[in-house]
């Protein structure tokens, strides 16, 4: 359940682990099985098939259209990854936004739009600003690595502690007992 994001959310309704199956070198991990485990993804995936077949539990295959997604620099196929992320709550921002134009505060023009306002301030989502890293956009956010403990990220990242600050001084501050 932690490598698409219908698997994830499939996953997360019913209580199950979410295992990361492809290591960054696009690698199956041991989570993926002892005869998978270290074989590059597409070479895992041809094992798996053949897996199915032998145990008579393919159905078919149907060729059909899909959207893959790829990297727009380098063209490769893009696999989802569990990996820390950062958001943004963004419903109280949304309440705001709701109230302003009701009460007139802020005007949309032209105003046959506001339902369509109103309707996607009531369904928004809380922003994940991590994708932004990957642009190169900063998050004044670090890592504590205590004294002694290895710097390598750790695969349980609920564990691990994090400050937030717009100065080294705010960082620090947070850091104090």
């Amino acid at each position: 359940p932690g490598h698409s994001f219908e698997d994830f959310e499939c996953g997360r309704r019913n209580n199950l682990p979410a295992l990361t199956i492809f290591d960054d070198r696009g690698c199956f991990t041991a989570a993926a099985g002892e005869t998978l485990s270290g074989l590059n993804r597409f070479d895992g995936r041809a094992v798996v098939l053949s897996q199915l077949e032998r145990a008579g539990l393919l159905v078919g295959r149907t060729p059909h259209r899909t959207a893959l997604p790829r990297c727009s620099r380098s063209g490769d196929l893009l696999e989802p990854m569990l990996r820390p992320q950062w958001f943004l709550a963004s419903g109280e921002l949304g309440r705001l936004c709701t109230t302003m134009v009701q009460s007139g505060e802020v005007r949309m023009h032209p105003s046959e739009f506001n339902d369509v306002w109103f309707r996607w301030m009531d369904s928004l989502h809380d922003w994940c600003v991590s994708r932004q890293l990957w642009w190169g956009h900063r998050v004044p956010a670090y890592r504590v690595i205590r004294e002694g403990a290895s710097a390598q990220p750790s695969e349980d990242y609920h564990n691990e502690t994090w400050v937030v600050g717009r100065s080294e001084r705010r960082r620090s501050n947070a850091l104090a007992p």
